[in-house]
């Protein structure tokens, strides 16, 4: 709670790195309910930890705590280990990264923020939707991706989907994850390429982004605050027709099908003459 205090403010990552030999003497405090609080605030602090001692215990409280904060957890038998582990997590404290923007949907698209390209985090309460705005210009690419990380003990069997829809309920495009409780991280991601208009003035298109999950709290579990959401958001130039790889399938055109026609009936001409001509020399002979 101190270190997260002192490094509350400013700009870019902030980083903690626990290092711990055995299990928690915090109490009342649960140190893993200390990191998801920390997490809530939404100051971009991550908290990699690493484990000297083999004990479950130990183990699961670290993990919970990297977890809740986007970090590592390290399991760590000897010195040069600990060395090693240390100095990897320096340098990638000094590499530039991407600081998430903190935000917080609504409950539907009229009121949901406007987005620019971006990484950005929320909460998202159980069994809940949560809306976005981005706007997108003719000849425009919008590619989203939203993860949901269960950062407690969830039931198994759940969903994640991300809508692309208009501002009139229409559906454009969607992309949906399912799990079983075998990670702690699920994701998915769209992609909607705006088509070019001959209307130099045509104005921007307002594309509302719904996320909606299907968690459930096990028994016993808190629900509040909600499962830590990360969106990336990004606004691109639409690819050109001849370079888009979805081009070459059935996804954009016909063409790649007719090919395979016409590749299998000359194949079928070519089988059908040697076929022919086989049982024409074993008459003969």
């Amino acid at each position: 709670q101190k270190a997260a205090t002192d490094l509350e403010g400013g700009d870019g990552t902030r980083r903690i790195v626990l290092i711990s030999d055995g299990e928690d003497t915090c109490q009342p405090l649960d140190p893993c309910e200390v990191a998801r609080e920390i997490a809530a605030k939404g100051i971009g602090l991550t908290i990699d930890t690493l484990g000297l001692v083999p004990d479950a215990k130990t183990r699961d409280q670290l993990s919970c705590i990297a977890d809740a904060t986007g970090g590592t957890y390290t399991s760590v038998q000897h010195k040069e280990e600990l060395t090693d582990r240390v100095g990897q997590l320096v340098d990638r404290a000094a590499d530039p990264v991407v600081t998430p923007v903190a935000t917080e949907g609504a409950d539907d698209c009229a009121k949901a923020p406007a987005l620019k390209s971006g990484l950005y985090t929320d909460r998202e309460e159980f069994g809940r939707q949560r809306w976005y705005r981005v706007d997108v210009e003719p000849g425009q690419e919008l590619r989203a991706s939203v993860s949901v990380a269960d950062d407690r003990a969830v039931n198994p069997d759940y969903g994640l989907l991300l809508r692309a829809v208009t501002v009139h309920g229409r559906e454009i495009v969607r992309g949906e994850a399912a799990g079983t409780g075998r990670t702690d991280v699920i994701s998915t991601g769209l992609r909607y390429p705006r088509p070019e208009s001959d209307d130099e003035s045509a104005p921007a298109e307002t594309v509302c982004l719904q996320v909606t999950n299907s968690f459930s709290a096990a028994a016993g579990v808190k629900t509040s605050p909600g499962l830590p959401l990360e969106l990336t958001v990004d606004v691109v130039d639409g690819p050109d027709k001849a370079g888009d790889v979805a081009a070459f399938g059935l996804g954009r055109g016909w063409w790649l099908l007719g090919v395979l026609v016409l590749v299998g009936f000359l194949a079928g001409l070519v089988w059908g003459w040697l076929s022919r001509w086989r049982v024409a020399v074993w008459r003969t002979n």
